[in-house]
């Protein structure tokens, strides 16, 4: 019962949903324990902090667009960088 228990927080807090409402749906005092309950997965956290600084960009005005060259088979970022890196 204690894996089901832990897959189900996990799979909700991959999914987006808050640790407060995974807190209350498992009964727990704190969101300290629900925590230990529900490790983010490395593809869900990376995807937050994407989020998190494409929101800060633009409310700072900053653009980083990723263009794909395929003559030289590489990227170039935007927002005023000119140079190719590969």
């Amino acid at each position: 019962m204690h894996r089901l228990r832990h897959a189900h927080a996990t799979e909700l807090i991959n999914a987006g949903v808050s640790i407060e409402a995974v807190r209350r749906r498992l009964g727990h005092a704190g969101t300290e324990t629900t925590q230990l309950y529900a490790p983010l997965d490395d593809k869900v956290a990376d995807a937050e902090i994407r989020a998190a600084r494409r929101r800060r960009d633009r409310v700072n005005g900053v653009s980083h667009r990723i263009s794909w060259c395929s003559v030289h088979g590489s990227a170039k970022l935007g927002g005023g960088r000119s140079a190719w890196r590969r």
